[in-house]
């Protein structure tokens, strides 16, 4: 998973106590996308548009290369889904509708999925960043 150019940002006016960084998301929305969300999030957006409110169980150092993980601690859950396709990617949000875009990045594999279906990242999902 990768910040997207506003997180990135953000963050580095963080960590080096520059300017006047937005404040932490006080939540993150998980928004669905069929190909690559680019830069900011915005790109190839599935027709399924809900975004799900992601809770989280524990964040971790993962490995000695400077990575992290967090792990979900509930089910990310989309219930019928409105169209036909296949899912690839996913995209962070501070709000359920607009809001700013923090993160993003390719699911482990794409998945399809039929209208009228659910989908779910089970409770223990992780989001890895290298």
């Amino acid at each position: 998973m990768d910040f997207t150019n506003l997180g990135a940002a953000e963050t580095l006016k963080w960590v080096l106590a520059e300017g006047s960084p937005l404040p932490p998301p006080g939540g993150l929305f998980v928004k669905l996308h069929i190909g690559d969300p680019g830069a900011d999030g915005i790109q190839n957006p599935a027709i399924e548009e809900r975004r799900v409110l992601a809770a989280w169980a524990a964040i971790a150092v993962e490995g000695t290369a400077g990575g992290a993980a967090a792990l979900t601690s509930g089910d990310l859950l989309w219930t019928v889904v409105s169209t036909t396709e296949t899912y690839t990617h996913v995209s962070f949000w501070t709000a359920i509708t607009d809001g700013d875009c923090w993160y993003k990045g390719a699911m482990v594999a794409p998945v399809p999925v039929i209208a009228g279906s659910n989908f779910k990242f089970p409770a223990g999902s992780k989001l890895t960043h290298t």
